[in-house]
């Protein structure tokens, strides 16, 4: 259980004051705090009361008595649940909404998942004020709501510890800031986000959006777009490898992961730039390889058939996008680079499976076929 000294130093941080300027505001010497904070010493009762309104909490809160938190959070959300599926637009309830969950903050300030909440339910109800058809609040009132919305987003990334928690408040403090027009301030705390399944960009793309800067926002929305394609490609090119390797009796399940994968790299060969050959190229790339992950899986389970569909499905792509990047200029290595790759597509069809070039998939004429069409790419 926290001790009242632990608790104090708490809520003293939580307040942003120092040990000296608590001393100030209650009127003691800086050595009692340190005492206090200590539990070496305890306040005089007569204390209490100055304490508990200069930190902005109950007595009950500063002596941790006479409350049940559990108990409370669960009534709490009971209330918020109960208002839920009304307009966002509506006034009263937004600020019901937020009211209500500062009245239980002024019990457990350090209760920071509801103090998230409460930052939410602000964003919203200053958010909405002023648009059409909406409320407008008036401009002393919503300085003083921006004002507690940004003093609780500082004290849940200052105090607290949960790392999905830190990384919402961060979406509401780029929300605040943006409604301000902040905006180089916004992309500073966007930058905070990982580099990682476009969180950064995605907040950048917000940021953009708001700023009406619709051109930087498009380019970093395909951006986004691009790099969780190639993630979630190289995802099931895992899985497919997994299953494929637990035997013929997962075979089915490898093939499904290739078709997956194949789906998302259809989509991006489909709009790659074919005025940039390198980037189409790269996608082709990409598309070719689970096609012939499929004739390999395929063979493993005697579908000789499939096998070799997906062997002319490869070759007429990669005829089609050799002429492509050919077309549209270019250069001579890519065109070795490419024609090189794409002659190997043959081989690449069986040889996860097969070691031997003559077998049931190289003896037939439609693979004979396409090897054809493939060796006379000039």
């Amino acid at each position: 259980m926290i001790s009242f000294g632990q608790r104090l130093k708490a809520l003293r941080r939580e307040a942003d004051l120092s040990q000296a300027e608590l001393a100030e505001a209650v009127g003691v010497t800086v050595h009692s705090v340190s005492k206090w904070e200590c539990d070496s010493n305890m306040p005089d009762v007569s204390l209490l009361v100055p304490l508990s309104v200069v930190l902005g909490v109950t007595t009950d809160c500063l002596l941790g008595a006479g409350t049940n938190e559990k108990e409370d959070f669960e009534k709490l959300e009971e209330e918020l649940i109960a208002t839920e599926n009304h307009s966002y637009f509506d006034y009263e309830i937004n600020l019901k909404r937020y009211e209500t969950a500062r009245a239980f903050l002024k019990k457990y300030p350090l209760n920071y998942k509801v103090k998230l909440d409460c930052v939410s339910c602000l964003g919203r109800l200053l958010y909405h004020s002023g648009w059409q058809n909406s409320y407008t609040i008036p401009s002393d009132d919503y300085e003083r709501l921006y004002d507690e919305g940004i003093r609780m987003i500082r004290s849940v990334i200052d105090h607290d510890k949960d790392p999905s928690r830190l990384i919402h408040v961060r979406k509401h403090w780029i929300m605040f800031l943006t409604m301000k027009k902040k905006w180089d301030e916004a992309e500073k705390v966007a930058m905070e986000f990982p580099d990682i399944s476009g969180m950064r960009k995605g907040m950048l793309a917000e940021i953009a959006s708001q700023k009406k800067d619709r051109v930087r926002a498009l380019e970093l929305w395909k951006e986004i777009r691009s790099e969780s394609a190639d993630e979630f490609m190289t995802i099931m090119y895992m899985v497919g490898m997994s299953a494929s390797m637990l035997g013929n009796d997962k075979k089915h399940e490898a093939i499904e992961a290739w078709r997956e994968m194949k789906k998302v790299a259809e989509a991006f060969a489909e709009v790659s730039s074919k005025n940039c050959p390198q980037d189409h190229y790269k996608r082709i790339k990409n598309l070719l390889q689970p096609i012939c992950k499929i004739s390999n899986e395929s063979l493993c389970i005697g579908n000789i058939e499939t096998a070799l569909l997906s062997l002319e499905e490869a070759t007429e792509i990669a005829v089609r996008a050799y002429e492509d990047i050919k077309e549209c200029g270019a250069d001579k290595e890519l065109l070795d680079t490419a024609k090189e790759e794409f002659q190997q597509i043959p081989l690449l069809c069986y040889n996860s499976v097969i070691s031997d070039d003559d077998n049931v998939l190289t003896r037939k004429e439609r693979f004979k076929v396409c090897k054809s069409r493939l060796d006379e790419l000039e």
